[in-house]
Order: C-alpha cells, then sequence, then structure tokens
C-alpha cells in the first residue's frame, strides 16, 4: 500500500468589510462547500483539513490528498460569503510539505 502524498495549500480571504470568523467557522464553510459541490464521497476522497488560520492576516493553511487538489481549490473558490460577508478565498500556493507552508505563511506575514 501506498502512502499518503499531502499537498498544503496556503490561501488569503479578501474581503471589502471587516471579518471576523474563527478557524471553526471556516473549516466548516469548507466543508459545506464541499459537500454542496462533490457530495459526502468528495468530502471522504479529499480528507481537506484547515491546519493554520491567523484571524489577524486572513491567511490560512489547508491540507488535503494530492490527487484531490482539484476538488478543494474549486470548492474554495466557490465560497462566497462568511458570516454575512462577501468575500473571495485565494490560493497563494501549494506545497508538499507543512514546513514549506509555514514558511511562505510567514514570509508572506512579514512582507503585509
Amino acid at each position: 500500500m501506498k502512502r499518503i502524498r499531502w499537498r498544503y495549500m496556503v490561501f488569503e480571504i479578501i474581503s471589502q468589510e471587516e471579518l471576523d470568523i474563527d478557524k471553526n467557522a471556516l473549516s466548516e464553510a469548507l466543508v459545506r462547500s464541499i459537500k454542496e459541490l462533490w457530495g459526502l464521497r468528495g468530502l471522504m476522497e479529499t480528507s481537506a483539513r484547515l491546519v493554520y488560520y491567523d484571524k489577524m492576516m486572513k491567511r490560512g493553511l489547508i491540507r488535503c490528498k494530492h490527487r484531490y487538489l482539484h476538488i478543494v481549490r474549486s470548492s474554495l473558490a466557490s465560497i462566497r460569503e462568511l458570516d454575512g460577508v462577501k468575500v473571495i478565498i485565494r490560493v497563494i500556493k501549494v506545497t508538499g510539505t507543512r514546513k514549506r507552508a509555514l514558511e511562505l505563511l510567514r514570509s508572506y506575514s512579514e512582507v503585509a
């Protein structure tokens, strides 16, 4: 049996209004979006999980299986509203390791 190959997506949330959303609410929105677009099977196959979310910078990290990256990307793109605020979720970069993804998050925090 082959080992699972994970991908880590660094993303940011863009909104014109102030957004105060926590990690749990964002995780629920991601699960709901995957379920609406791809069903329970898509949700199960991706094994998507919100690993990290910085509320102040509105940036985060999602882990999923490499074969189902397209499912998670499309589901993120379909999220248009969080807590009544219109948003756009943009994937900044996809990496193969958690360490590199966290480095990218830190570097984007320093630039901003």
